[in-house]
């Protein structure tokens, strides 16, 4: 929580996805004892570790501001991204809107009658001057979903961030999902699995356990309470990739890749090089990536470092699992 003036600011954001089939989550963010008379909010224009431009205001509407009265509240379009919200007297005020996510990738959001998948960037606003701001985060699955993420879990759907970057560097899983479980260095890793392919479910869990034994070794240290793998395992048409997070990782791949050794290869190819972005990039990284400017371009002239040792280190650390002979 912030204090500005006496204040102590509270804020949170309810997910829902009431009409999964429709494509649309609707968010409400509420602001308690917000102490100064003119608001303005945003939503990112870029994902970190995706070094692409893709405005996701464009996915937003309905948007409206309200006191918790009941009273409406002033709000206006200021540029692409950033709404403005004429509060005046009012401090405690809410904030609804509805977010088109039908984009299936590691660094878009995506929601249908099958589960719902979502990057923060695409889908949470933050207030302009308080990145810095604690929230909450409740969310409301559809039916019997279930929801995995990396973020802190405080209650029964409910999740604490201490800061904006937190919340969206947190993907989350929400739906029927396969859930595998390991335990190294005393810490929880989940491996969350959407979708059938060929794959066999030991065995990726104990060759991804070597991975993260093997870069234990190396760090001597999990700089992490829990960790979430998500994995969507999507037809060959179909986009792949993936995206490190501060715990946890996004990778889409082909439902069929985990035969032959040679696909399979390159999947846990992918899986160490996310791994290893948890030191470099999330926390050893260039200087202009950090603090994120969501707004625009963040340029830099050392993503050879970012990507390319980790490509290096990627490799490399399959050797030293012992996964490739």
């Amino acid at each position: 929580m912030l204090t500005h003036q006496g204040y102590i600011m509270k804020l949170s954001y309810l997910l829902e996805m009431e009409n999964p089939e429709t494509h649309f989550f609707r968010v409400t963010m509420t602001i308690e004892d917000y102490s100064e008379e003119n608001m303005s909010v945003t939503m990112p224009a870029w994902t970190p570790g995706s070094y692409e431009i893709l405005d996701f205001a464009r996915h937003v509407r309905k948007i409206k501001a309200t006191a918790l009265t009941g009273e409406n509240i002033e709000l206006s379009k200021k540029d692409k991204s950033t709404w403005k919200v004429a509060n005046g007297k009012f401090r405690d005020i809410k904030i609804t809107y509805e977010v088109f996510a039908h984009d299936l990738s590691v660094h878009t959001s995506h929601l249908d009658s099958s589960h719902g998948y979502l990057n923060g960037t695409n889908i949470f606003l933050y207030i302009e001057g308080y990145k810095d701001q604690t929230a909450e985060l409740i969310i409301k699955p559809w039916g019997d979903w279930k929801v995995s993420t990396g973020l802190e879990k405080v209650g029964d759907f409910r999740y604490r961030a201490t800061n904006f970057d937190i919340l969206v560097d947190s993907p989350i899983e929400i739906g029927n999902h396969r859930s595998l479980f390991f335990n190294v260095e005393g810490k929880e890793h989940e491996i969350v699995l959407y979708g059938h392919g060929n794959e066999n479910e030991e065995k990726i869990k104990a060759d991804i356990q070597k991975i993260v034994e093997a870069y234990l070794k190396i760090f001597g240290h999990l700089p992490y309470k829990r960790y979430v793998f998500i994995f969507h395992l999507l037809s060959e048409e179909d986009n792949g990739g993936g995206l490190e997070h501060l715990n946890s990782t996004t990778i889409d791949v082909d439902r069929f890749t985990f035969a032959p050794f040679e696909s399979y290869k390159r999947f846990l190819s992918v899986v160490s090089h996310e791994y290893f972005h948890l030191w470099n990039v999330k926390r050893i990284r260039p200087a202009e990536l950090g603090p994120f400017n969501y707004k625009e371009e963040n340029y830099t002239s050392l993503l050879w470092m970012a990507e390319g040792f980790t490509n290096y280190y990627g490799r490399m650390m399959l050797l030293r699992s012992g996964l490739l002979p």
